[in-house]
């Protein structure tokens, strides 16, 4: 980790450096830091190549579409809200099951009431009681269920079989942010890479504020408590709504530096958490202001 954090302070190329990324790589930049930039980086910009899925998987599973099935792949891609990696994600840490796991195999493959999943790290036996399962379905969705099961063109693979995962926060109905998955990572994936992209607090803001809901959505889903920690808000808080510019509908406008201090403390207790965990690679990237690069 001190090696790595040296690294950063005195930047090297690639070439020069023997920079080493473990793989899975969990991109831990909350949205809004580039994190579509880093997917297609990894990605080559390349999106699907000779029909095959890319390597990386960043916010929805990839959904192959071809001309056949073109209006039917792309009703699925926005008719089904569920199918999101973090949907996947938050319900593997609820249930207790390595991150990367499917949970839909649990039921589709049940033969006995018990079943083990383990990672070269560790394994962990899952009771499946009528509770869990319908845990399962509640998580994603009847529908969502039906369309994994009967729908080929829907998702072709696991998340365990891509190489680097980003943008996997999850705002309904709990919220579930990359650092509450990092207990998760060091027990099963302790070998990870966690990467994070740092961009100037002031250009991530005006970009969050202006874009969706992503700011309300951070401020008003019920969320764990380290997440609720980060923010540090008074006891008499309130917070207010406005409408932002350029499509900010129901972004909350709220005391600038509560946001600091949440952005601030989400980044501190993620490097916190890497040197507590000398087995992961941490790595940090500067944000160059483009949307484009990083």
């Amino acid at each position: 980790m001190n090696e790595a954090i040296r690294l950063l302070k005195n930047p090297l190329s690639i070439e020069k450096g023997d920079l080493k990324m473990p793989t899975p790589i969990f991109v831990l930049s909350l949205p809004k830091s580039g994190t579509s930039t880093t997917y297609n980086y990894f990605n080559c910009d390349l999106g699907t190549l000779n029909g095959q899925l890319p390597t990386s998987v960043h916010y929805r599973y990839p959904i192959k579409v071809n001309t056949k099935h073109n209006d039917v792949g792309r009703r699925n891609k926005f008719q089904y809200p569920n199918m999101l990696i973090g949907t996947t994600m938050s319900l593997n840490v609820k249930l207790g099951l390595p991150l990367l796991s499917n949970p839909l195999e649990l039921v589709k493959l049940a033969t006995s009431t018990t079943i083990e999943i383990s990672t070269a790290a560790a394994a962990v036996t899952v009771n499946l009681t009528e509770t869990t399962i319908l845990d399962i379905y509640i998580h994603y969705g009847f529908n969502f269920f039906e369309l994994y099961n009967n729908d080929v063109n829907s998702i072709d693979r696991s998340l365990d079989e891509y190489t680097v995962l980003s943008d996997f926060a999850h705002y309904c109905p709990e919220l579930f942010l990359q650092t509450d998955a990092l207990e998760n990572i060091a027990t099963f994936y302790p070998n990870a890479t966690l990467l994070l992209v740092n961009r100037d607090f002031s250009q991530w803001y005006n970009s969050a504020l202006n874009w969706g809901s992503i700011l309300y959505q951070l401020r008003t889903c019920k969320g764990s408590k380290l997440t609720n920690g980060f923010f540090e808000r008074p006891a008499n808080y309130t917070h207010k709504r406005t409408i932002g510019s350029g499509g900010g509908k129901n972004n909350t406008e709220e005391d600038k530096d509560l946001w600091k201090r949440f952005y601030h403390n989400y980044e501190t207790y993620i490097r916190t958490f890497a040197e507590s965990h000398p087995s992961l690679t941490c790595i940090e990237i500067q944000h160059r202001g483009s949307a484009r690069y990083i």
